[in-house]
């Protein structure tokens, strides 16, 4: 537990300290909310979950707390690449902690930044379409946002290993990012969208995230959608360990 909390306290400082987390996961989501989602909620005035009518703010705001939790990803990626070449992965494991601490500690900042955004998102919808159902995402959210985070970090340092090259990791996750973003239930809903787009958010985390958030959001249960993000998220973090474990990087103390 010590060894955790040192590396937390460690992830935390570079967190703070880093410009692009300001802009990338400070600033963010209030400029979605404030210019795209208003300007776009002007056009489209009323979403429809189950039949019930709702503002198009209130229908989004789920999805953009999904979101939140994506944008780690490129985030963990480049720090993870970056202490990888720069040598202060193996000095960090040369300890006597382990990857699954470092990769635990990664998990548990990411999340407390990722339940700020989250808070800051509802309290703008909230100010933009007054009382609504979605308050209750605020007890709701913790266990889907917590297993959604958990996926992107283990995936992104999946791709630091992969991708030492800055040029190369950047090219990949922008060629993935449109993709995940807007082949899911994030903006609207897939019925009515291309095949295609339905097949690509069927194999889609951030979909059943999503479609699990917003049934919480208004009062049900999406058992199929919290379920796969369950499972994802296991699936991410084991398949993380155990890369880690047979790579050459990694001292015989930390496996």
């Amino acid at each position: 537990m010590y060894r955790i909390l040192a590396l937390v306290e460690r992830e935390y400082r570079i967190k703070v300290r880093s410009p692009g987390f300001y802009v990338i996961q400070g600033a963010q989501p209030v400029l979605f909310l404030v210019f795209f989602v208003a300007s776009i909620g002007a056009k489209i005035s009323r979403g429809s979950i189950g039949g019930q009518g709702l503002p198009y703010i209130e229908f989004v705001a789920p999805g953009l707390i999904v979101l939140q939790s994506f944008y780690v990803f490129p985030f963990v990626g480049s720090m993870v690449s970056n202490e990888r070449r720069y040598g202060m992965y193996r000095v960090i494991l040369t300890t006597r902690a382990r990857f699954s601490d470092y990769l635990a500690a990664k998990i548990i900042v990411e999340y407390s930044f990722v339940l700020v955004q989250a808070t800051l998102i509802v309290l703008i919808a909230y100010g933009l379409v007054g009382p609504f159902a979605g308050l209750r995402i605020l007890w709701w959210g913790l266990p889907i946002l917590f297993l959604s985070t958990s996926t992107w970090v283990s995936v992104g340092s999946l791709f630091g290993f992969a991708f030492p090259q800055e040029h190369y990791r950047s090219a990949f996750i922008g060629l993935l990012s449109l993709p995940l973003t807007f082949a899911s239930t994030i903006f609207y809903s897939l019925s009515g969208t291309p095949i295609w787009i339905q097949a690509l958010a069927s194999v889609n985390p951030i979909t059943y995230a999503t479609d699990a958030l917003r049934s919480g959001w208004f009062g049900s249960t999406d058992v199929l959608g919290l379920g796969v993000t369950a499972g994802i998220a296991i699936l991410a973090v084991a398949v993380s360990v155990l890369v880690a474990a047979r790579s050459p990087l990694l001292p015989k103390t930390a496996r």
